[in-house]
């Protein structure tokens, strides 16, 4: 690894480990994949592709919500 690289990388991470940018990224990933699933659905199913993937994502802030409320996160 470069060494303007790795000094990037503790600029970005001091600390190592899944900070806070790291685990936004990876919900973001996860929740592209649930917005691409109900595109999908809704096309198949003959719904409305955007109202179907902006549901799907409102579902799944909820649930998170609902887990980090019971401390599950």
């Amino acid at each position: 690894m470069p060494s303007t690289a790795r000094v990037q990388l503790e600029r970005l991470n001091p600390y190592g480990g899944p900070n806070l940018r790291y685990r936004i990224e990876l919900a973001a990933a996860f929740l592209a994949h649930v917005i691409d699933h109900a595109y999908d659905a809704a096309v198949r199913n003959g719904g409305d592709p955007k109202e179907f993937s902006n549901l799907a994502l409102n579902i799944a802030i909820r649930r998170a919500q609902e887990i980090y409320g019971q401390d599950g996160a």
